[in-house]
């Protein structure tokens, strides 16, 4: 076996990880969408504002029902992953590619984890998780990102497995809003999946316990894996702190514990976007002597011969 070199190309203009994520302080061109729990501002008066939204720098638009909206696109963001990194993880051919096949197949776990826990939280307020209605079910080739105004103008398709793919499709919906892993300072211009769930974790710590009713909890999903360190925790959600704790586990499965730190500190994995990127740079990450990381481990070997 033997890697195939890959090169990024920062001009290539249908490169979205390129073009408006890597590198890129597009500040200026990045896309504002509309989002349902905040708005630029404190220009309202009619606007309860408290400590917690001001150091956010936002207005609370949020309420029981922008919530459960913006969970109920949680649902469907973390269905949309799933098509998508399977139809890759489907064409590798058996005994071929073999690392990046499990590295995905560990992702989609977890994404169904994500969605499972989207949607514990959505029923733990009052809400009805729809899943099997014609318009919430994802739509390939989708031009405008992800659900819930994420990633702005990303286009998703499926594909079979490749490394261009896997960097510019893969990698780009797994952003870090920040990380420091790797390489110099990469911020995300844009909506991210990370500040997706943080708004709306603060918008449940705005509006509190009386918002759970205890009497969903036994509607919701127990995930039924318990071995320690395998695809994480599924939490029963009855107040303010479960709810904020099973979002924090999604967001640091996909962007790692912290920008400085790409480990996922209940399993012990790496974050989504770091083994992506593990298989575009074909050599795994690793920590060196001055704590910090770097792609120069062992091989991931990638044959593109190995794919249907």
């Amino acid at each position: 076996l033997k890697n195939i070199p890959f090169k990024s190309d920062p001009e290539t203009q249908d490169s979205y990880f390129n073009k408006v994520v890597n590198y890129a302080k597009l500040k200026a061109d990045a896309r504002h969408p509309p989002r349902p729990l905040f708005a630029l501002g404190f220009d309202k008066e009619d606007v309860k504002t408290t400590n917690i939204f001001k150091s956010y720098g936002y207005i609370p638009l949020c309420n029981i029902s922008t919530l459960q909206e913006q969970l109920q696109n949680a649902v469907l963001l973390e269905f949309y992953t799933l098509p998508l990194y399977l139809t890759s993880m489907y064409t590798i051919v058996e005994n071929c590619n073999t690392e990046a096949y499990q590295a995905i197949r560990d992702i989609v776990m977890q994404e169904m984890l994500h969605l499972v826990q989207s949607a514990n939280i959505l029923i733990s307020i009052g809400g009805q998780v729809i899943i099997d209605d014609p318009n919430y079910v994802p739509s390939y080739p989708s031009e405008d990102g992800l659900p819930g105004g994420v990633l702005p103008g990303l286009e998703i398709s499926l594909e079979r497995f490749n490394l261009r793919h896997v960097y510019d499709t893969m990698m780009a919906i797994e952003t870090p809003t920040l990380t420091y892993v790797a390489r110099p300072e990469l911020e995300s211009t844009l909506y991210t999946i990370g500040q997706f769930y943080k708004e709306i974790s603060v918008c449940i710590h705005y509006l509190g316990n009386d918002i759970f009713d205890a009497s969903t909890a036994e509607r919701q999903v127990r995930w039924p894996w318990t071995e320690p360190g395998s695809v994480g925790t599924v939490h029963v959600v009855t107040d303010v702190a479960s709810a904020k704790h099973g979002i924090a586990q999604i967001v640091e499965q996909g962007e790692g514990d912290s920008p400085l730190n790409p480990n996922q500190v209940a399993t012990g994995q790496y974050g989504h976007f770091y083994r992506f990127e593990e298989i575009v740079c074909q050599r795994r990450l690793v920590q060196k002597d001055d704590n910090s990381y770097a792609y120069d481990g062992a091989p991931i070997y990638y044959n593109p011969s190995g794919v249907y």
